[in-house]
Order: structure tokens, then sequence, then C-alpha cells
């Protein structure tokens, strides 16, 4: 069940037909509306790709609609925000105009708005009884924060200048700020996934930083992967993040060295032994239904399934480069698997609606580690066909980071220099911050 078909498209048909008739309707509307064109028109302008007049006009098209949408999302934040305003339409409103600001002002703002939707779930969102709205609503944030997070090397004390106009700190009162990704002492080795979350707790987790199951998830029904997947990638993103301050603290601390390597092979094993089989098993999360539904056509259910395991294989990859540090050498088998999973899913009908960030995530940690000829000719194949739908990265376009970085290791033979590195040297900021 995709997002925008659910409530994007009916609430935006609404706010036409208000406007429509009454010429008149919510800024929080008027930005879903104006957002739900933008994409379309960005959907169109990659369709007409081969025909430059045409790609250009809808260009335009959608960068004007993108703006209407900004424009009306920053009118909604300053007069409509807590004044009886509707949670799940202002909710709605941040997440489309980030999910669109992908295709024309990059990560920065991404990542912004989506700090902005945590201040009003916290706020607003946790509190409050959970409609079925709000429970995809909070899936959607969840989603895009983890796979934002997992490929964002921004220090947490700069700011994007980009985005300091979205800030809602300053117009929520009492709000609970954003948490980060992040494990401390007292949390080390809690990572049993075989046992049931309380329900609070599976509501709640909007980081995906509680170990467990959780009946009542909607993550396979909405994004095709299980929960417990995306919840290995969290607490990855979260060990990664804390280890240097957690090594620090080990030094005079035996307690806490013992306790961080517990908790670093854990986590390994869990990644390793994780799969498909294992993730549907009685009492664990729900697979999607377009994998359980023998009416559907098989090459739908192979690509279903080859998008899961394209994200298994990349989240290895991950754990391996960002934990461990390891030589891409070693990781060229997984490197090769993620990529041949990958393909099939390149043709998916649902590509572009709902499934283009999972597997753009996993296109690009594979093939930014491709070492070999054949498999970096295979993984810029792959990064060229998701370059525009969707991928989260602080600077430039997938493939150009991932040619960067192929270089860079041709020139130094240094192998274990991986696109972290680059967006570093990038992002002078984070290194006068470090």
């Amino acid at each position: 069940m995709s997002p925008w078909k659910l409530l994007l498209l009916p609430c935006a048909l609404e706010t036409f037909a208000e406007v429509s008739l009454w010429d008149s309707t919510t800024h929080a509307r008027r930005s879903i509306l104006s957002t739900l064109l933008a994409k379309s028109a960005f959907h169109l302008r990659k369709s007409t790709a081969h025909d430059e007049s045409t790609a250009s006009f809808w260009l335009k098209v959608g960068v004007d609609h993108h703006h209407d949408a900004q424009k009306h999302l920053k009118s909604a934040l300053k007069g409509e925000l807590g004044m009886n305003s509707n949670y799940a339409e202002m909710l709605m409103a941040i997440l489309g105009v980030g999910i669109v600001s992908v295709y024309y002002h990059g990560a920065r703002v991404v990542k912004q708005l989506l700090l902005d939707a945590e201040y009003l779930i916290r706020s607003q969102g946790l509190p409050a009884t959970k409609t079925f709205a709000h429970r995809v609503l909070h899936h959607l944030y969840t989603h895009l924060r983890v796979i934002m997070e997992s490929t964002s090397i921004m220090s947490k004390s700069v700011a994007s200048k980009d985005g300091e106009q979205w800030r809602l700190a300053s117009q929520l009162v009492q709000t609970p700020m954003p948490s980060q990704f992040r494990v401390n002492a007292q949390n080390l080795g809690k990572l049993d996934s075989t046992h049931p979350k309380p329900e609070d707790v599976g509501y709640n987790d909007i980081h995906l930083d509680v170990s467990g199951i959780w009946q009542a998830t909607l993550y396979p029904e909405i994004f095709g992967v299980p929960e417990t997947l995306m919840t290995l990638l969290s607490q990855t993103i979260s060990l990664v993040n804390e280890r240097p301050r957690l090594q620090a603290a080990s030094l005079n601390n035996p307690m806490v060295s013992a306790a961080l390597s517990q908790h670093i092979k854990t986590l390994e094993q869990q990644i390793w032994s994780w799969s498909l089989q294992r993730s549907n098993a009685p009492f664990g999360p729900r697979p999607p239904q377009f994998l359980l539904d023998e009416a559907e056509a098989p090459v739908n259910r192979q690509q279903a399934e080859s998008m899961i395991l394209s994200m298994h294989q990349a989240l290895i990859i991950f754990f391996y480069r960002r934990v461990y540090n390891i030589s891409a050498m070693v990781i060229q088998d997984q490197v090769k698997k993620t990529l041949e999973f990958v393909q099939p899913c390149l043709e998916m009908e649902r590509f572009d609606a709902d499934f283009s960030v999972s597997i753009s995530w996993s296109t690009f940690i594979a093939a930014a580690e491709a070492a070999t000829p054949d498999l970096q000719e295979l993984g810029l194949r792959c990064l060229e066909a998701v370059d525009d739908r969707g991928m989260f990265i602080e600077r430039g376009k997938p493939s150009a980071m991932a040619k960067a970085v192929w270089e860079h290791r041709r020139r130094t033979n240094d192998f274990s220099y991986g696109w972290p590195d680059m967006m570093a040297v990038w992002n002078p900021q984070l290194r006068c911050s470090a």
C-alpha cells in the first residue's frame, strides 16, 4: 500500500475541489497539492528525457510547483501549527516537501525537514491516539530518516544553512528535541531480536532503536521490507555514531570495553544470521503480501524478494565498512550479490512511487565499494538508473560519488578509503567541527 495513494493523493484531490469551488483551503493542504503536482512533473521530466525541450518544460513546471509547496508549508508552520491544525495533514505536508526536495534541493534540506517532522511527531503524534493515517506517516518518516542517517556524515553540531528556515523548535511549545541515532553504555548488549516488543514501544519506536518483533508493524505492507532488517540497519548506524566515544570510555572502564565488544559481536551475528525465511517465521513480522499471494505474477515475487535480499547484502557491506573499516576487497562477493539482486528491482512498477529509496540505497552502498572493472561497470549502470530516484547523499549524484571513490583508490591503492572519506573532503565544515 502506497502512502501516496492512501493519503497524499486523496488529500490533494479534496484540496483541488476546495480551491476550485470555494477558492479556500489551508496552507498545509495547498502544500500537499503542490507537492503532488511537483512530483508528477519531475516524473514526467524523467520519462521524456529523450526530448530535451519537453523535459525542460516539465522541469520548470516541477520547480514552480515545488516552490509553491515550500511557500505554503512555511505559511502553515507559521500560522496554522498548533491552532487546531490537522496533525496528519501537517506531517504529510512536511514529509511530502521533504521527499520532493531530493529532486531539487538535495540531502541537506531533506534532513532538516525530517528533523522538523520528528519535532512534530514527538510533540503531537506520540502522545495522541494512533490512527491508521498517523501510523502510515510515522512509518514513512522512520524509513526516510533511517536511510538518511545511514549516508549522512554531517556533524550533529553543524546546522544546514539552507534548512534553517524550516526549524520548528521556536514554534512548538515544550517540544521534545529530536533524538540522535546512538547507543549508550547502559544499552550495550541489549540486542535480543527474538522477543516481542510491547505495544507502546512498537508504536513509539520511530527510530527502530529497540530490538524485537512488533506484530502490528506496517513496514512489509508499505515498503516491502521486514522491519527486523531495518532495525538492524538502525542499530548499525547508532553503533557507528557512538563507537568512537564508547571506545574512549572503555580505555578507563573494563566493563564498557567488554560490553562494547559483546555488542558488536552480537549485532554482527544477527546481521549474518538474518534471512528472509526466518523473518517470515511464526510470531515474526508479516512478509509483504505480494510475497504470499500465489496469484501474483512470479516476476513480481522475484523482484520483491530481490529487493529485500539486496538490502540484506548491502547491510552486510555497510556493517563491515563502517564498523570495522575493512578493505573493500574483502567484501567484493557481497558487492556482486547486491548488484545482481538489484538489477531486477530497477524494472519494478512501484520503483518510482514507493521503493526507490530502498533500491537506491542498496545500489549506492554496494556500487561505491566495487573494486574490480567488471563490478564497477555493473555498478555504474545500476547507479545511473537510480541517480535521480531519491538517493540521499550530501554532495552530488551517487554515480559521481562512486566514480570519485574508485578514482581515489586507483591513484592511492588504498581500498579502505570510501564514500564517507570522500564526503568529508567535500564538506570542510565537518572537519572544522570534528
